[in-house]
């Protein structure tokens, strides 16, 4: 999840916090395996597994996939090839997991000339920039901001605050395969004044994203996140879930209206959690695509394991139509 540093302060984004470490553990320990002499980031087989019965999921008909077997690269490649939009669950600190998004970008993003302008046929979709910063984005694609221009325009140290050498690479990536990109966060004030006083009360007062409906598992499994931290009212367990739904369908609003504007296929980078079975941003962006007649084809793709732990195989917290297995470089 995209909290600032700045904004890790306080109760509220301690239990926020504490959702990303809650989904982060959900493997369960299986088989260590030996560390290669060389690790290729993309070519090592054993590193990627998918879902038996995988198939791409269509909107909201998709379904959590936890049994998991040893794919081939192709393989991948192809489920990848057919998604209209892969939802990358990261771990934000995570060297790998910005590694293998880099892979993922290089290898379905295409090669074309950008036109500032004109809308490109790739579009990189972020939680770590929020809405209103949506020009700093626009002048690092187009070339008119460089890295520290845009650093600086979209307040990426107080918004975001996590290390911004390990997006660096992808944004210059996604630059030169002529893609677009898209800022999907909400603002930080408006999250955090609806985890504090409700989302009818800012309301009242703010222009704000509409909640959008989701699944019920969807609330059971923030539920179960904000159990983890005694001594919360009820009001206040309902105002952290007001929060987070808040932040999904905002992100899930962006993504919706970007692929009913235009014929693009999308990847978008965010926190596990947010993608996590289908039930934060992948459930309310397809019904909304789904209401205007349009079904999108995606697949969710995600870490199996927690920084550092070698795994064959995992349980539940897999949550993704394929993951990949290893560790962070020394």
């Amino acid at each position: 999840m995209g909290w600032a540093r700045t904004l890790e302060r306080g109760r509220l984004s301690t239990v926020l916090a504490g959702l990303v470490a809650w989904t982060a553990a959900a493997c369960t320990p299986a088989v260590a395996v030996p560390k290669p002499d060389t690790f290729d980031l993309w070519a090592s087989l054993e590193w990627f597994q998918v879902s038996d019965t995988a198939a791409v999921a269509e909107g909201a008909d998709a379904e959590a996939i936890e049994t998991f077997e040893e794919t081939s690269v192709g393989k991948v490649e192809a489920m990848l090839a057919k998604a209209g939009v892969i939802y990358f669950g990261e771990r934000h600190d995570s060297h790998l997991d910005h590694g293998v998004q880099l892979e993922v970008v290089s290898r379905v993003a295409g090669n074309a000339e950008r036109v500032p302008g004109r809308p490109a046929s790739f579009v990189l979709g972020l939680e770590m920039v929020q809405q209103p910063y949506q020009a700093a984005l626009t002048g690092l694609m187009d070339g008119d901001l460089d890295w520290r221009g845009f650093l600086k325009a979209s307040q990426w140290e107080a918004r975001w605050g996590y290390d911004a050498a390990l997006y660096e690479g992808i944004l210059r990536q996604a630059r030169a395969s002529g893609a677009d990109a898209i800022a999907l966060n909400v603002p930080t004030e408006l999250s955090h004044a609806v985890a504090k006083e409700g989302y009818a009360a800012v309301a009242e007062r703010e222009t704000i994203p509409a909640l959008l409906p989701g699944h019920e598992r969807y609330d059971a499994f923030i539920g179960r996140a904000l159990a983890g931290h005694p001594g919360m009212s009820d009001a206040q367990v309902e105002r952290f879930k007001e929060a987070q739904t808040l932040w999904d369908s905002g992100m899930a609003k962006v993504v919706a209206d970007t692929l009913a504007q235009r014929k693009a296929r999308m990847l978008v980078l965010a926190g596990a959690v947010h993608v996590a079975r289908g039930l934060g941003i992948p459930e309310r962006a397809h019904a909304l695509l789904a209401a205007q007649g349009k079904r999108v084809p995606y697949v969710i793709v995600r870490p199996a394991v927690p920084v550092g732990h070698w795994r064959l195989g995992c349980g539940p917290g897999c949550l993704g139509e394929f993951v990949y297995l290893g560790t962070e470089p020394l």
